[in-house]
């Protein structure tokens, strides 16, 4: 395949790649029902001589979920504010249950303000967005990747900075390559053409290519 060709197509996929990574989460969690909290239910023990209400509160939502928080208001039996609560609550399946909740006053009943809870469907669009941590490093190495030519005495002088391969080529024919996995670091490659004239190149640490043919940059 042509040098040029392969870092276009190499461009061309990882940026493909990347913006699958960052879209398919988007569309899964379209099409996901939104999370609603269905039903609550609270269980309160009240201690007369400590004038406190030991409550259990379970909360039933329309899908499974995973551990979160939830603030809960109680109230008296004239409905004064006893106390607004934010609790942390464990999932089982599509319930979520709070372990101790203690509150000050006689609770006689209380409503639930707002929570926060992930539906555990999420946890592949999770595993997919951690592909960006492979997608985003290689598709700015792909961005790295060079190729530069340029005409001398009628011939193309060629040079190729890829991922692994580093090649310098006369008029197609491969006359130095060096191959490595090591990222940021510099390469000279160099030949000698049948009339003497000598070749060289440099690929800096950021794969920028230089040519020169007898010392004198080449354009």
């Amino acid at each position: 395949m042509n040098e040029k060709k392969k870092l276009l197509i190499h461009r061309i996929i990882w940026l493909s790649l990347t913006i699958l990574v960052i879209l398919i989460p988007i569309i899964i969690k379209s099409c996901q029902p939104k999370l609603e909290l269905l039903d609550s239910d609270c269980y309160g023990d009240y201690d007369e001589s400590w004038d406190t209400t030991t409550c259990d509160v379970t909360l039933y939502f329309n899908q499974e979920i995973y551990n979160g928080y939830a603030t809960i208001n109680f109230y008296d039996s004239s409905n004064n504010l006893l106390e607004s609560v934010e609790e942390y609550f464990f999932s089982d399946g599509k319930e979520a249950t709070s372990i101790y909740l203690s509150v000050d006053g006689n609770v006689d009943s209380y409503e639930i303000v707002s929570y926060d809870f992930e539906p555990s469907s999420y946890s592949g669009i999770f595993i997919i967005h951690a592909l960006l941590i492979i997608t985003i490093p290689m598709l700015i190495s792909a961005l790295l990747l060079s190729y530069k030519e340029c005409k001398f005495d009628g011939k193309t002088i060629s040079v190729y900075a890829g991922f692994y391969h580093h090649t310098l080529r006369v008029d197609g024919e491969l006359c130095d390559e060096h191959n490595t996995i090591l990222f940021f670091t510099p390469i000279k490659l160099s030949t000698t053409d049948k009339e003497g004239n000598i070749i060289e190149t440099n690929i800096s640490l950021t794969n920028r290519i230089s040519i020169k043919v007898n010392d004198k940059l080449c354009k």
